[in-house]
């Protein structure tokens, strides 16, 4: 996903997309794929909301019932290997929990995780412009007491 404008742009520069712009232009891929979201080989299964990033998922094999299986059990998969046999992924995969599913409320955040947001200072925001008026505060006092 890019700015569209020519030559180099850096994320600082707004070129990088955001969740929405992201899960937007995942659901116009999946229509590529096979005409309408419903009847695409691909599908969107999950989504972490946090680092923009979204899973396009065959719909064969891991669509199944109507349910995402896109998670793997390690240990299974580790005897599957072991065992020097050919295996299929259908053999060591497992459902995706709902909370990381496509369109989950939860965005792909595990509920039973903590999750830390932190203050940030980007250019725009309510935090970074009351930091920037008590810089103007601060500079202000000293061109007086200049």
């Amino acid at each position: 996903y890019g700015s569209g404008g020519g030559g180099a742009a850096s994320v600082a520069d707004g070129a990088a997309a955001g969740s929405g712009e992201v899960k937007d232009e995942a659901e116009v891929e999946v229509e590529f794929t096979g005409g309408t979201p419903a009847g695409a080989d691909y599908g969107l299964a999950c989504e972490h909301q946090h680092s923009c990033c979204i899973l396009l998922a065959r719909k064969d094999p891991y669509l199944v019932d109507g349910e995402w299986h896109t998670w793997i059990n390690y240990e299974k998969f580790q005897d599957l290997t072991a065992a020097g046999k050919p295996f299929k992924a259908s053999e060591y995969m497992m459902p995706t929990p709902k909370w990381a599913t496509w369109g989950a409320e939860e965005g792909g955040f595990d509920p039973e995780e903590t999750r830390v947001r932190k203050v940030r200072n980007h250019p725009g925001t309510e935090a970074a412009l009351a930091a920037q008026a008590e810089v103007n505060a601060i500079k202000s006092i000293a061109a007086l007491k200049a």
